[in-house]
């Protein structure tokens, strides 16, 4: 698989965000992995679930 080494498509560096590329799990830019394409609409209800529910275990926890 070809690695997009693009800086246009890489937003802070790490965050490849790319509405031409149909892909949803690309290479990493740098070291071994996949990452995914936050320009694809199914990549945002997983982040969003994802970030509700660390922010939840975080203000469950400081309650104690």
């Amino acid at each position: 698989m070809q690695r997009d080494r693009n800086p246009d498509h890489w937003k802070l560096g790490i965050f490849y965000y790319n509405p031409a590329d149909h892909r949803t799990l690309v290479t990493k830019r740098v070291g071994l992995g996949w990452t995914v394409n936050f320009a694809r609409p199914v990549i945002w209800a997983p982040t969003v679930a994802l970030a509700v529910l660390a922010i939840y275990f975080v203000i469950a926890n400081n309650r104690r």
